[in-house]
């Protein structure tokens, strides 16, 4: 690999000269890691749906609450419950 490095009148490295071989392997390592921990954590888009799924019940209690959705019975969610994959 052939980095050149750029100096100021000081002497000081200000900057990085990289071949875009170099460059383009570089950005790709940098973005396996985000790639790996979404591989490494396979529950997390089913954590995320859960809480999703749980904002929502929120909101329609709330809604349910104020009168502005009709409140069902509770066999009636026991029953939706029992039918979900």
């Amino acid at each position: 690999m052939s980095v050149q490095f750029v100096l100021d009148a000081a002497g000081k490295q200000t900057a990085v000269l990289v071949p875009i071989r170099e460059w383009e392997r570089i950005q790709k390592s940098l973005q396996k890691p985000a790639a790996a921990k979404k591989a490494a954590a396979p529950g997390a888009a089913a954590k995320e749906r859960f809480k999703e799924e749980f904002r929502e019940a929120v909101r329609e209690m709330k809604l349910m609450e104020a009168g502005k959705i009709p409140k069902y019975p509770l066999h009636q969610l026991l029953a939706e419950l029992d039918n979900e994959p």
